[in-house]
This record gives structure tokens, C-alpha cells and sequence, in this order.
């Protein structure tokens, strides 16, 4: 049974395995219901840390590795600075969504060219429910993988709204992870193929599972891991607006049930034999 957190605009289903430590709360100062959010929902806790925070990265700050803390993101915020979610077992989430559209009303917004929107760099980590909108000038994504085992992202969307064409990646590995979960994931640049990505995943991984993800408005490939060992993609569509579809390089990875309807359908070699139910 999940742990169920009612709010007037909208609820949280916390599931058992991540709500085992504490939890707090990202809200900014501006928002209506504030005070009244503080006085019903404010909490000391034995470590003397206190629940709720005015911005998201004080929130993680307050976290504790190891114990399974979960903060939860408020309302619709504009950032400056990277995100870093680098503390081990901490999930990072939004209002329950349970869909590709993130959740709800929790929205995290670049409004420069940074490096990420999020960067996740310690084990065990989770972000869900969430609603991206990355600036994509240069080398930039909506989350960048630094390392770590065991990372699960979920019911995620991320968008480029700004920037130049043909920039960023919706998500960049930049250190493999192992037996991480990707799933429930939309990544896409503006309308009318505007402001398009240079790619939608990008980056080695290692027996991970890629799950029910759409992928559009890119002018490299949708799906590039130039290392896979044993990962899985699952449900995996590449819309007519991606320039190539997927190239996968090493051995052992299985692809299941997908749509490449990528302009070009790219080259893939660590499929293997007898398990590719691909359409194009």
C-alpha cells in the first residue's frame, strides 16, 4: 500500500519502498496558500532538520543518504543553476501524474543555459512526476547522469523551450549507470519541429530497463547508447520528427515491442539475435 499525502491542489501516492525515511517539502514563499501550508505541514524532525524549504536544492540538502527520504516539489519554479539530486536513496518527485505529462502542477523551468535542469550523481536516486523545460543553447540537458546504480526515473517530461536549434539532449549520460529504471518518459523539442534537440537519451548503460518512452523533434538520433550491455527497451517510440532513429553499440540488449519512424532508422549492433520486434 502507498503512503497517500492530500493536498488542496493535488495529492502524493508515495509507494512504501521510498517513503521509509522523512519527508519534505520544496514551496516557494510566493505561492497563495503558503502560510497555510506551513501551519498545516511544517514538521521539526529528531534530526533537526525541518520539512519544508523554500527551494528545492535546500530541500535535498536536508535529506539524509541511506534512510530513503523523499522531497516533494510544489508548484512551478524558475532556476538558475543546475539542480543536484546527489544524495543516496533520496526521490525527488512531484504530485502523482502516473503519465508521460510528469505531474500535475509541478514544473521545473531553465531560464539559462545551464548545464542540466537536474543533475543525478549518487546511487539509488529518483526523479518522478516532474515536468521539465530545459534552455538547450550548447551542451545542455533536462537530466544529466553522472554515475550511480540503481536510478529509476519515472512519469517524466522533458521539453526544450528555448535556446538554438539543434542543441542538448532530453537526457545525457555522462557516466554509465547499472540496473536503473527509465520509464514513463516524453522528450521532445517545441511544436512544429522548432527548436530541435541534437538527441533524446544519450550515453553507455548497463542492464538497464527503458520502458514506454516517446521521443520526438530531434536532429541527431532519438536513442543513442554507443555502450549497451544488457538493457532492455521496451515500448519505445521514435516519431517521424526524429532526424535518426536509435543506434546501439555493444552486446547483449533486447529490443521489444517499438516504432522507429525516425527519417533515417540509424544502425544498431548490440541487439540480440531473435529478440528485435521493431516497426518502422
Amino acid at each position: 500500500m502507498d503512503k497517500k499525502i492530500q493536498f488542496p491542489f493535488g495529492e502524493v501516492n508515495i509507494p512504501l519502498e521510498e517513503g521509509g525515511g522523512n519527508v519534505y517539502y520544496a514551496i516557494q514563499a510566493t505561492e497563495a496558500y503558503y502560510d497555510t501550508f506551513v501551519a498545516e505541514h511544517q514538521t521539526a524532525y529528531e534530526d533537526g532538520s525541518v520539512s519544508i524549504h523554500n527551494t528545492i536544492q535546500d530541500a535535498i540538502d536536508a535529506t539524509t543518504i541511506v534512510r530513503d527520504d523523499v522531497v516533494i516539489v510544489i508548484g512551478e519554479w524558475d532556476i538558475t543553476t543546475p539542480i543536484l539530486l546527489n544524495k543516496y536513496g533520496v526521490t525527488l518527485m512531484g504530485l502523482s501524474g502516473d503519465s508521460q505529462m510528469g505531474g500535475k502542477n509541478s514544473k521545473i523551468t531553465s531560464t539559462v543555459a545551464a548545464d542540466s535542469v537536474i543533475t543525478m550523481s549518487a546511487a539509488r536516486t529518483a526523479i518522478e512526476n516532474i515536468m521539465l523545460f530545459m534552455n538547450g543553447t550548447g551542451l545542455t540537458s533536462g537530466i544529466r547522469i553522472h554515475g550511480g546504480s540503481q536510478l529509476r526515473i519515472r512519469n517524466v517530461c522533458i521539453v526544450k523551450n528555448d535556446g538554438t536549434d539543434n542543441s542538448g539532449y532530453g537526457i545525457n549520460i555522462t557516466a554509465a549507470p547499472t540496473w536503473s529504471l527509465f520509464e514513463n518518459i516524453k522528450i521532445t523539442g517545441k511544436i512544429n519541429n522548432t527548436l530541435r534537440l541534437q538527441r533524446g537519451i544519450s550515453g553507455a548503460s548497463y542492464n538497464c530497463i527503458y520502458r514506454n518512452i516517446l521521443v520526438s523533434n530531434t536532429e541527431g538520433q532519438g536513442l543513442y547508447i554507443p555502450t549497451s550491455g544488457g538493457d532492455l527497451f521496451e515500448n519505445i517510440v521514435l516519431a517521424p520528427t526524429v532526424t535518426t532513429g536509435l543506434e546501439i553499440t555493444g552486446t547483449g540488449s533486447m529490443l521489444v515491442n517499438c516504432r522507429n519512424m525516425a527519417a533515417t532508422e540509424g544502425v544498431s549492433t548490440a541487439i540480440k539475435s531473435g529478440c528485435i520486434t521493431i516497426d518502422t
